[in-house]
Formats: structure tokens, sequence, C-alpha cells
């Protein structure tokens, strides 16, 4: 069987994509991986004829198009991996992320029952989607914390001081100060008033959070580590506040290289606004503080979060992150579960890796070309 998997976002999905390659190689299988942009927004063509084609996902309404006029000949199956499968409220009621089209012939991947309930009920057919748990998950188990870089080489990488407490951000603030032109797609999506109230709420909430952090940093040496969303970039985001306080403050760090996952791994706190990389650090045994200086209502909230124990006062802030008493994790474990999938006997890139054995023998055929 020869597959070729596409990745998109390098901290997210390329550690999942080897872990993919690996087994199948280790199965007899030809595996190649290749950046998404790299072959398929450069109109490169590939002269070869995987038998499984394997992306990140297939929510835009040309993706199945782009992928299948990579190749020189016909493609008969692609498996999307879907990375975005927990939403917000806001986005859910918004059918985003949802393949559309021909795109829901391919064979969807779920990490969970609600995951699947979700493409079902938007018109994707039972036999194209499949429960197979979560690589994510896998890759925050105790067999695979090998592979993450200990703190004294974290350390080393970004000239951070391994003696001192690290304290980690997850941020997602993805639509603070952003444009009018992106709050205006946005609107488009799910309603002027919700992109405008959400986007209002991410603006004064990072103004606040930044400075709990600039007033925790200026009294407590720390290494204070600020882990940016893939998404929240300077081209769309106002990086001023973070620059500023970068440069005012030498513990105070900037760092979107290497995986969430590493950063949970070595960082002795961890607090996050709305990011669902919460889910990593639950997985990791890993506690993790909600800070909502700015209150969220429950229509743009995580369906995840909406029921935990949440800071929204500095003192709470500076006590979580101060001393050892730790704010009890309160995510709701049905919740959890019903998102994610955990087979205690097969992890899921092994259940990924049956799936796309049974896919080839079966010689299953998708209508992939209109």
């Amino acid at each position: 069987m020869k597959v070729i998997i596409f990745y998109h976002e390098i901290q997210r999905e390329l550690q999942n994509a080897y872990l993919l390659k690996a087994e199948l190689q280790r199965r007899g299988h030809e595996v190649y991986v290749y950046h998404y942009d790299y072959i398929v927004k450069s109109n490169r063509v590939l002269y070869f004829t995987p038998d499984i084609v394997i992306t990140h996902c297939l929510h835009d309404p040309k993706a199945v198009e782009y992928v299948t006029s990579t190749f020189n000949s016909k493609i008969t199956r692609i498996v999307n991996l879907q990375y975005e499968q927990v939403m917000s409220n806001m986005w859910d009621k918004a059918t985003y992320q949802i393949p559309q089209g021909i795109e829901k012939n391919a064979m969807h991947l779920c990490w969970g029952e609600m995951g699947k309930n979700r493409f079902v009920s938007n018109g994707i057919s039972e036999e194209n989607v499949n429960v197979v748990g979560c690589l994510n998950v896998d890759m925050c188990s105790e067999r695979f914390r090998r592979i993450y870089k200990n703190k004294e080489q974290m350390a080393n990488d970004y000239n951070l001081d391994k003696s001192k407490e690290w304290i980690l951000f997850l941020s997602s603030f993805t639509l603070a100060q952003v444009k009018k032109s992106q709050q205006n797609g946005m609107g488009k999506r799910v309603g002027k008033a919700k992109a405008t109230e959400f986007c209002d709420i991410s603006t004064e909430s990072r103004k606040i959070i930044l400075e709990w952090i600039q007033e925790y940093i200026s009294n407590n040496d720390c290494e204070f580590i600020y882990r940016p969303h893939p998404y929240e970039k300077r081209k769309l985001n106002n990086f001023d506040a973070l620059d500023q306080l970068e440069s005012k403050s030498e513990r105070f760090h900037v760092i979107k290289e290497d995986s969430v996952r590493s950063w949970i791994n070595v960082c002795d706190k961890i607090n996050t606004w709305i990011s669902t990389s919460i889910i990593d650090a639950y997985f990791m045994n890993k506690n993790c503080a909600i800070l909502r200086p700015v209150n969220i209502p429950e229509y743009l909230d995580h369906e995840l979060m909406m029921n935990s124990n949440k800071i929204t006062k500095y003192d709470e802030f500076y006590n979580y992150n101060k001393f050892d008493c730790n704010m009890e994790f309160t995510l709701d474990k049905k919740i959890i579960d019903g998102y994610y999938s955990v087979d205690k006997n097969k992890y899921a890139y092994e259940r990924i890796c049956d799936l796309l054995e049974k896919i080839y023998k079966d010689n299953l055929i998708m209508k992939l070309y209109q």
C-alpha cells in the first residue's frame, strides 16, 4: 500500500504524521510525508499514484479538487484527519469545519462520538465517518514522553534559566485586535453581532491578561512563556503589546516554536484563555488554569470549559502561579469522553492504520471527481 500524508501546521501535525508513517512502514507500507502548501499551493504535479491520500482537513470548498489535481493520475481514496473537532458553541452552530459537496465522499476520522454525530447530523453519510481516537492524545501518553525535550534542552534552545520556575500561557487570541476585514469575514459565518462581540472580548481579555503577566513578572523571578496559537500572527493581530513587554522584561518570552505538548511537559504552571490545548494538559496529567478576566457568554464559549473553575481576578492568578495551591482541574469527564474516544488496548494511530489497511483491502473507491 502506498500512502501520502499531507500536514499543514508544523507544531500541531508533523509529529502525528511521522507517528503514522512509522507505524505504516513497520507494517510494510510505502509512506511519504509532504507539507500541504508545498505541494498543493505551488501547483506541483506528482507523477506517483498513492493508494490513499491522508490530509489534515477537508472543510474548504475545493479541498478535494486541490488534492486530486496534485497527481497526474486518478486518486481513489482520501482520508480526512480533521484537526479541528472541538468547536465553541458559536462555531458549532455555524457548521464551521464541516466538509461540503464532494468533500463529504472522503473518509472522515473522528476523535469521538461527539465529532461523529456532528458530521452525520450535517449530512455526511455514517459509512464515511469513523471514530478512531485522537493522535494528539496518543502523543500525550507516557509512552511518547521521551520524544519531548527535557527542561535543560529547552533552556538551551531558547536561552531560558532552567533553575527558575517556568510559567506557560497557551494563547488562542486569534481574533484580538484584528482588522475590520477579518471581523467582517467572520461575521458572514456566525453573524455580525456575534463576531463583533467575540472580537471585542478577545481584545479586552488579552489586554487584561498581559497586564496580569506584567504585574506578576515585575515582582517574581520566573520564566514566563507566551505560546501563540498557530493562527495568531503579526500580520493579522497587533503584537505591539507583546513586543513591548518582551523588550521591557527579560522574564517574558513569546515563543511559537516547538509543540504545545513540549511546553506543557516542561513548565511548572500552565494557564490558558479558551485554547483547547487544555486537553493536552489534561491527558498529560498537568493542571491548567482557565483565565477569564472578561466573561464569555455560553453561546460563545467552549462546551469543554463552560462549567469549569475559572480565574477572574489578578489575586487568583497570582496565587495559582506563585504558590503550590493548584486550582482543582474541573473539566467535565463525561464531555471529554464524548469528544475523545480512548481505547485502553489500542492507540489512535494503531486504530487509524487498521482502518487504512481495511479501506485498501476492501478496495473502497470514493467518488472524488465531479
